[in-house]
């Protein structure tokens, strides 16, 4: 196994110093996540809350023109603020006090359960950024942040759902443990899926997929979810895979990713990719259709 013994680095948060406020950071980035750069979106939350503070009070009395105007610049795509302003309310509203058990002082205060009806899970349901998903893609990203940061203790680590997110896909496709029934794949040329269902039949698929790889490499499914997501996005990039290397400088990896293999893809000496362009054009479907959480 290609990962087998790689370590992770302790994460650095920008706002370390204020556990409280780091919580509610990732809970208004994962809100807006979607069909969106995240490092782009990460850094501007993070100039805007440096400068004007990030009061629950004051995120919720937030009008749309406030959101455009102090959060427009994070978005590609400007012609869903409204749509990415309703599941930004909805959330500050609920760190505001509209759901006690969410309340991120006590997050950060108290070790967590991820599942069960009144698990971190079920919270997050009953807000709308986070319920439209079927499969709770921005729950898991927030319950991965939250861990990888170390700002909320989960007891049951073994429940957290893996996040399957467009970095993961592309690097299961090309890596070809997970592959389509009929052999036809998704390509740079032609990557748009028929609908959400055959989305939703990937993620299922790469989730399994995740477990058996996470028991082969010996480490925990949080683990091998950071460090292939790293691997993903710095390595395995869309256009143009780095499988010989170099990986991008702007997306870090941990320095045991970079030693296993000289600098090179961890996976380039069992994965086709460098001498099988069919593999290497192989990307995650993206919906013709619009959605709020894909």
């Amino acid at each position: 196994m290609a990962i087998r013994g790689i370590g992770l680095e302790p994460a650095f948060h920008p706002f370390s110093r204020d556990p409280a406020k780091a919580i509610r950071f990732e809970f208004l980035v994962a809100a807006v996540c979607h069909a969106t750069n995240w490092d782009r979106l990460r850094d501007h939350f993070i100039d805007v809350m440096k400068l004007e503070g990030s009061s629950p009070r004051s995120f919720s009395a937030m009008t749309l023109e406030d959101f455009k105007d102090k959060f427009g610049l994070a978005f590609g795509d400007t012609s869903d603020l409204p749509e990415r302003y309703e599941l930004f309310a909805s959330v500050s509203n609920a760190l505001n006090g509209a759901y006690e058990n969410l309340n991120a002082q006590q997050l950060w205060s108290k070790p967590q359960h991820l599942a069960g009806p009144y698990g971190f899970y079920g919270l997050l349901d009953v807000i709308s950024a986070f319920n439209a998903d079927p499969q709770r893609k921005k729950s898991r990203i927030l319950a991965q942040q939250l861990h990888r940061y170390r700002l909320v203790r989960f007891s049951d680590l073994a429940n957290m759902l893996p996040a399957t997110e467009y970095h993961i896909l592309r690097l299961y496709l090309r890596t070809e443990r997970v592959v389509h029934v009929e052999g036809v794949e998704s390509s740079i040329a032609s990557d748009r899926a028929w609908d959400v269902r055959s989305v939703i039949a990937l993620r299922r698929a790469v989730e399994q997929a995740m477990h058996f790889t996470a028991d082969g490499a010996d480490m925990s499914l949080p683990e091998l979810n950071d460090i292939e997501w790293q691997i993903g996005r710095s390595f395995c990039e869309r256009e143009t895979p780095r499988c010989a290397g170099p990986h991008r400088i702007d997306k870090p990896v941990g320095k045991d990713l970079l030693s296993i293999a000289g600098g090179a893809c961890p996976f380039s000496k069992t994965c086709r990719g460098p001498l099988a362009t069919e593999i290497a054009n192989l990307v995650e479907p993206r919906l013709a259709e619009h959605h709020a959480f894909y």
